[in-house]
């Protein structure tokens, strides 16, 4: 995908073609999903959106230990990304999916889906009517859903 379909938002006859309510679900689900990873090993870390809306995401944890403790918990980590492969690879592409959306898009996004926030203050918070926040966040939906290859039963009928 160009660099144009980072910088802006989806165009209206493309998003036209989507269902907003379908594709905010989809989202919710794939949340839904990595809240489920998380709950089952608290060693993972899903991407996150900064303040400066900046997506980040390390596998990597830093330690402050001896030689030898380090050598021990490199293979313990190594042992567990064999075992945490797919759910490595699921938080790899949802954050290459988020890093494809455009800062306005970005902030939609983590103020809805991050930060469950309605319509009116996310409108008060990016300064847009609401109107436009609606195309924003279905814009912000459907490129990520589209990113990750699972937009295909989010269109209208």
């Amino acid at each position: 995908m160009n660099n144009d379909f980072r910088n802006c938002i989806m165009q209206e006859n493309i998003l036209n073609n989507y269902n907003s309510v379908l594709l905010k679900n989809k989202v919710l689900e794939i949340y839904a999903l990595i809240d489920y990873c998380v709950m089952l090993d608290d060693s993972i870390v899903p991407p996150h959106i900064t303040a400066s809306y900046n997506v980040i995401y390390s596998q990597r944890v830093s330690i402050n230990s001896s030689k030898l403790e380090n050598f021990v918990i490199k293979k313990m980590m190594l042992e567990l990304n064999k075992d945490n492969s797919c759910r490595n690879r699921l938080l790899s592409k949802i954050n290459i999916a988020l890093k494809k959306l455009s800062e306005v898009e970005l902030q939609a996004f983590k103020l809805s889906i991050y930060d469950r926030k309605n319509e009116e203050i996310i409108s008060e918070e990016m300064n847009h009517c609401i109107e436009n926040i609606r195309k924003i966040k279905k814009s912000a939906y459907a490129k990520f859903l589209i990113s990750l290859g699972v937009d295909r039963d989010c269109f209208n009928n």
